[in-house]
């Protein structure tokens, strides 16, 4: 990735260390984008989607 221009590439134990990284980075108004194989997709969806039930929206949201 750092190859193609991205200027911040970080690695994190679990897609919800990763999924909590990434909305304490972003803007409250960006959108977070996952890719990887679907079940990356899938499990980081879930994620947010239990974000969102709990009431925590802002970034990704």
């Amino acid at each position: 990735l750092r190859a193609a221009g991205a200027q911040s590439v970080s690695e994190h134990p679990s897609i919800e260390a990763a999924h909590a990284h990434a909305r304490a980075v972003a803007a409250t108004d960006a959108r977070i984008i996952v890719f990887g194989s679907f079940t990356t997709v899938a499990a980081a969806m879930q994620v947010e989607r239990q974000v969102r039930a709990a009431g925590h929206g802002g970034a990704g949201a």
